[in-house]
């Protein structure tokens, strides 16, 4: 039998180690925006915990954000399309303004669950956990028609340009 040495058989491991290396998925870069087909439309937290997210958010954001500014096109600009786990981070470690950071992850879901509620995404049977996994698998989207944020501009009538052009005597 011929013998190996033992330079021979560190080398052997060293290159089936980088080809198992070079053969597996490159997943962990792209954790962050890798989403599977659950989205904010299947109901992903309750009634009961958008009401107690309603009350933590006129209880600690009311003071600089009204309901009604995180809704509509403004909210859509920012979040659809994206995972619900970058709304989390933003809510989890930038608010309040006042003393970011400070709100349990739970209480940040449950102002994320009222925010899904004032958009219009249905709510489910089940809450939405502060589950970083379960909220990076999870789009933000929205059944309502995607519209222009910029309203159309109505032309002014030709007698009233005329008359704004024409000096007055």
């Amino acid at each position: 039998m011929p013998s190996i040495s033992r330079h021979s058989h560190v080398q052997t491991l060293l290159v089936a180690a980088g080809i198992t290396l070079a053969a597996a998925p490159h997943t962990h870069a792209q954790d962050s925006t890798r989403t599977t087909g659950r989205s904010t439309l299947s109901g992903v937290y309750t009634v009961e915990q958008a009401g107690r997210g309603k009350n933590l958010f006129l209880g600690s954001c009311k003071s600089c954000h009204a309901p009604e500014s995180q809704t509509g096109a403004n909210f859509s600009r920012l979040w659809m399309g994206k995972p619900l786990l970058e709304l989390f981070k933003y809510v989890n470690q930038s608010m309040p303004e006042n003393d970011p950071g400070s709100l349990a992850p739970e209480a940040n879901a449950d102002i994320i669950a009222y925010l899904l509620q004032l958009n219009a995404m249905p709510a489910g049977k089940t809450e939405l956990m502060p589950d970083t996994t379960a909220l990076r698998d999870t789009r933000v989207e929205s059944s309502a028609p995607k519209s222009d944020p910029t309203p159309p501009r109505s032309p002014a009538p030709a007698a009233l340009s005329r008359a704004a052009r024409e000096p007055r005597s």
